[in-house]
């Protein structure tokens, strides 16, 4: 048999019984049990705000692009009715065109006047006609 060490007192540990322990550790379980549905509503509602908080942010995000695009739309048709206009008023322009004709292309006036030809409906189609037989035939 052993001795017990000298200088030291032994300590007593109060024994309990087992009832007692099976009430401290369903005590600690129900304790556990509690703070983690408490841990798992808490996650829920950080993870519903966060989700609430990123639609906002996402919407104020599309909101400016569709502002950027719509005045990119604006500048587009200002720009547009600014080319149509000068199309209208400067290159459509008769002396325009014949000093384009003149300068750029080398064309001259014709010398003699233009005649105009006239021709029946009736005899073009029966032109038109004849011409595509003779596509055909080929």
């Amino acid at each position: 048999m052993r001795k017990p060490a000298t200088g030291r007192k032994s300590q007593k540990i109060p024994k309990k019984t087992n009832l007692n322990l099976k009430k401290g550790v369903r005590r600690a379980v129900y304790d556990l049990y509690i703070i983690s549905v408490i841990f798992l509503i808490m996650l829920m509602l950080s993870s519903a705000f966060l989700l609430y908080q990123w639609k906002d942010y996402k919407i104020v995000e599309y909101s400016k692009e569709i502002q950027d695009l719509r005045s990119d739309v604006l500048k587009l048709q200002s720009a547009e009715s600014r080319y149509r206009a000068r199309i209208n008023s400067d290159l459509i322009k008769y002396h325009r065109i014949a000093e384009v004709a003149k300068d750029k292309l080398q064309l001259l006036p014709s010398v003699e006047e233009p005649v105009i030809l006239t021709v029946d409906k009736r005899l073009l189609d029966a032109y038109v006609q004849k011409d595509n037989e003779n596509k055909n035939e080929n």
